[in-house]
């Protein structure tokens, strides 16, 4: 979903940062995002020992190689300028909950 701030700025229904418009009318732009879960960075490392859950307890959170966030970006550089990925997930296949991250 996509709103309007006061500002006339899409966001995302997250309201984590803008989304692109084509509110223009110059080339053609293709614009998109990457929602990234559980990629094996130094600020997730924390998250393999035990993150809090949502019945309360800890548990391990599973982990993936941030390889998988960094093919994501020449994938959708790759595609023809009639196409575009406007919102892409790229997340541990083990992820508990989708849209938690």
């Amino acid at each position: 979903m996509i709103s309007l701030s006061r500002g006339g700025t899409a966001r995302s229904d997250t309201g984590r940062g803008p989304l692109p418009t084509r509110t223009h009318t110059g080339p053609t732009l293709a614009c998109g995002q990457i929602n990234i879960g559980n990629a094996a960075t130094e600020m997730a490392a924390k998250l393999a020992d035990g993150a809090l859950q949502a019945n309360g307890t800890a548990a391990p959170e599973p982990l993936m190689d941030v390889e998988c966030v960094a093919r994501a970006v020449p994938h959708m550089a790759s595609l023809p300028p009639e196409a575009n990925i406007l919102l892409l997930a790229v997340m541990t296949a083990k992820m508990p909950f989708v849209g938690r991250n």
